[in-house]
């Protein structure tokens, strides 16, 4: 399945988002974010990976996390 279908799949649910072109982010598991208007690095719960969140998603994972 692409990223695309499942993405819309998943649309019912408020707490999944896209934050890359690569990555969908269930905002539930977030621990900690980092970065600036270049972009943010997001640490995720029980993760030793960073996901990063690129600038041409800021402005709606801002919105969805109200920052």
């Amino acid at each position: 399945m692409k990223l695309k279908e499942f993405e819309k799949e998943l649309a019912n649910y408020p707490e999944i988002c896209k934050i890359h072109r690569s990555y969908l982010l269930n905002t539930t598991y977030i621990e900690n974010v980092k970065g600036n208007a270049q972009g943010y690095k997001i640490k995720l719960k029980n993760c030793d990976e960073q996901v990063p969140v690129s600038r041409n998603y800021l402005a709606l994972f801002n919105d969805k996390m109200n920052l």
